[in-house]
């Protein structure tokens, strides 16, 4: 075989197969699912991001997942479901089985039925904010800018001194 024969077979997307890990963008959502169930089970418990439920009127339960960003993650068309109290932990192990599928994974990173927003591997990596070459270091005042505040302050009292001048 010809070493034309084995270029035309290469594909633009082999990369992106080789490095493509499903797992890695539904592991942040099984973590707040797992947390979510333990403080579900002791309301004291605090979740980091954030609970995806409310304990409302008549034991009913409001569900609201959401992705790493904080966008909503849709349900039969809705970002909020209504589940009885009851039934909560089966709804949480369906909902962990569903994401285990891959069945919201078209939801998990770019744009969702809720709206738009960055991929999670930009959130991971906060942007760095530009350092000045002088950070950390004390500027000061200007001597301009010193000479108009003893001015500002000498009007000041000179007005006080004599208020009908």
């Amino acid at each position: 075989m010809a070493l034309k024969d084995i270029i035309a077979k290469l594909s633009p997307d082999n990369e992106k197969l080789f490095h493509h890990d499903p797992d890695a963008d539904r592991r942040p959502v099984l973590e707040r699912i797992a947390k979510n169930r333990e403080a579900f089970a002791d309301p004291s418990k605090k979740v980091r991001g954030g609970k995806w439920f409310e304990i409302g009127n008549n034991a009913m339960v409001a569900f609201t997942p959401t992705r790493v960003d904080g966008q909503p993650i849709v349900i039969d068309g809705q970002s909020v479901t209504f589940w009885p109290a009851a039934d909560f932990p089966s709804i949480l192990d369906a909902f962990e089985a569903a994401v285990r599928a891959g069945e919201i994974d078209n939801q998990l990173e770019g744009s969702t039925p809720a709206g738009a927003s960055l991929p999670a591997r930009e959130l991971k990596q906060p942007r760095q904010r530009a350092r000045r070459s002088d950070a950390g270091v004390s500027r000061g005042w200007s001597d301009e800018r010193r000479a108009k505040f003893a001015e500002t302050i000498a009007a000041r009292n000179a007005a006080r001194r004599d208020p009908e001048g």
